[in-house]
């Protein structure tokens, strides 16, 4: 998406089957030098092209990228907002209904969930819901 171009694009491959036979026999990442990416962008890239599994990164490492972090912190900079409004609190208030009832203040006693619920910590959980509650809803 950085690039605007397919992987190995500037490869020029005539078949899919050539860059098949190329992606399958290499096990270096795109070529990324004809493109102009910043140095973090490009570390994050090369992270995620990683060919050998048990060196390629997890999700939850590549969140915490120096790249990422700084986008987060340009937003929250462009925004006004301040520490604490992270991305899942954004996701979260555009995922919850207008009409649904105010949060309860911090501290207040929460019922018990039933069993098979998620728990009572889980934020992404209860946006999963609520965001599967509002698809179904959607259509009637």
């Amino acid at each position: 998406m950085a690039t605007t171009h397919p992987p190995w694009k500037v490869l020029n491959f005539k078949t899919p089957m050539a860059l098949f036979y190329h992606v399958a026999s290499t096990d270096g990442p795109p070529p990324l030098d004809s493109y102009d990416l910043s140095p973090p962008l490009r570390a994050l890239i090369l992270r995620c092209f990683e060919r050998d599994p048990q060196k390629r990164c997890h999700a939850a490492d590549l969140i915490l990228d120096p790249f990422l972090v700084a986008l987060e912190d340009e937003s929250d900079e462009l925004s006004g907002t301040i520490g604490g409004n992270t991305t899942l609190d954004r996701i979260e208030a555009l995922a919850t209904p207008k009409d649904a009832p105010p949060p309860p203040p911090e501290g207040a006693r929460r019922l018990a969930l039933p069993q098979g619920s998620p728990t009572q910590g889980s934020k992404l959980s209860d946006l999963k819901m609520r965001m599967s509650l509002r698809q179904s809803t959607a259509g009637t």
